[in-house]
């Protein structure tokens, strides 16, 4: 009988994307490429927000993520 290979570890990777949501929302809409927007995180239970993510063009007009 044949003996069972060992399962090998396994293997994780975290890949860090700057701008991830930014990036995606303007891949999903064209009409965004290439003009400054921010992505916006609300909170569902009060009127509080935080920028998630900022396109290069509104960086470049000073929009920070935070």
């Amino acid at each position: 009988m044949a003996q069972a290979r060992p399962r090998p570890d396994p293997l994780w990777a975290v890949v860090q994307v700057d701008q991830f949501a930014a990036q995606a929302l303007a891949a999903a809409r064209p009409q965004l490429r290439g003009r400054p927007f921010v992505v916006i995180c609300q909170s569902a239970d009060s009127h509080r927000a935080a920028v998630q993510a900022v396109s290069p063009q509104a960086r470049v007009l000073g929009a920070a993520a935070g």
